[in-house]
């Protein structure tokens, strides 16, 4: 009798042949390691930072001089990069953004 177990795409087998399986990464965390990856999530903050910035002089304007606010592009922009940048810092280690935070 044969193990049907060949066919299936999550058999045993599977995990045998390809060990990345396992450590792939869940919970839309990006895989990165490394000093490039830290760097990336430095980035990444920085971006975030200058167009939280941005959105913020925006409404302060459309409240002072009764401007038009924030646009749907900055605002879209603002949302995208916040996201990287919390995948990236999924893919980090935690003691790498501790040493991170503190220094600013």
């Amino acid at each position: 009798m044969t193990n049907p177990d060949w066919r299936r795409s999550d058999g045993p087998w599977r995990k045998a042949k390809d060990p990345s399986i396992d450590s792939r990464p869940t919970g839309g965390a990006i895989c990165s390691r490394g000093p490039e990856a830290l760097v990336a999530w430095a980035d990444a903050v920085c971006e975030r930072q200058e167009l939280q910035a941005r959105i913020v002089r925006a409404f302060r304007d459309s409240l002072e001089a009764g401007g038009q606010g924030p646009s749907e592009t900055d605002l879209m922009l603002f949302a995208q990069t916040a996201i990287a940048e919390q995948r990236l810092a999924r893919g980090l280690n935690p003691t790498h953004l501790a040493l991170v935070s503190r220094r600013r």
